[in-house]
């Protein structure tokens, strides 16, 4: 792991690591996330949607981050076969970018409190925002030859859907019911999901300097059924704007961007 963040740090001078305190590797995966918590905190949830499998995530601790993975990571890091090899080096990767942007990210807050909040309208937002960006930055910046774009592209084109058709059935329930709590219960974390996999999808396509169109028009065309092909292109061409300008931002807030 420490020989992928120095070829990483080697590629992008500028990465930073100096957040992470530690890194677990554990067969009860949910288990390590409370236990890294610690008690009175609440832990980070997994994704527990039907097509998304999480197999990593960094908490925040008081003096910076730590790093969780399920035990196949570690195994697949040692194994044999090339392509579970290839899997569990680009998971790894994609979690020191976490720590990198958290680490760029806290020192924008520091720099600036002042500018770091979000209010109003951008505050409820603020969530999908950082998790569209936060995938599509680790998945950029963590690709390679050991990467399989495919991976992220099967995510977005079996889970969009569904998302899409279960929010729109909560939607019209509400017609009726008028149970604003209970709709925004259900759909928050649906939609959160849906802009996770629009920033892992985002984050492959940039890495390999295509378009989804061009990239996976199974996907593009499935997108463009449901409506959602002009959020897309939104989506990914003021990630990529977002990315280019990264070096200058001059605080976390230029995420309402998105």
């Amino acid at each position: 792991i420490r020989l992928y963040g120095l070829l990483m740090r080697e590629s992008w001078p500028s990465m930073s690591f100096d957040a992470l305190r530690a890194i677990t590797f554990h067969h009860d995966y949910e288990l390590a996330l409370r236990e890294v918590a610690g008690v009175g905190r609440d832990a980070p949830t997994p994704t527990k949607e039907a097509s998304g499998f999480s197999v990593g995530m960094m908490v925040q601790v008081p003096d910076g981050v730590h790093v969780v993975m399920h035990e196949s990571v570690a195994l697949g890091l040692v194994s044999d076969d090339p392509k579970t090899c290839d899997w569990a080096q680009h998971v790894v990767r994609h979690e020191l970018c976490h720590v990198d942007d958290f680490t760029f990210k806290k020192s924008l807050i520091e720099k600036h409190p002042d500018k770091s909040s979000f209010s109003g309208f951008e505050s409820h937002m603020a969530p999908l925002a950082e998790s569209l960006w936060d995938e599509f930055y680790a998945n950029a910046y963590s690709a390679g030859a050991w990467s399989d774009p495919r991976l992220s592209l099967d995510l977005l084109r079996d889970a969009i859907p569904s998302l899409h058709a279960e929010v729109v059935e909560a939607i019209i329930a509400y017609r009726s019911s008028s149970d604003l709590p209970q709709l925004l219960a259900f759909a928050a974390p649906k939609v959160r999901f849906a802009a996770q996999c629009f920033g892992y999808a985002a984050g492959a396509i940039a890495a390999r300097s295509t378009t989804l169109e061009q990239e996976a028009p199974e996907e593009y065309g499935m997108l463009q059924r449901l409506g959602l092909v002009d959020a897309w292109e939104k989506c990914f061409d003021t990630l990529h704007e977002l990315d280019r300008k990264r070096p200058n931002w001059a605080s976390g807030v230029r995420l309402a961007d998105l």
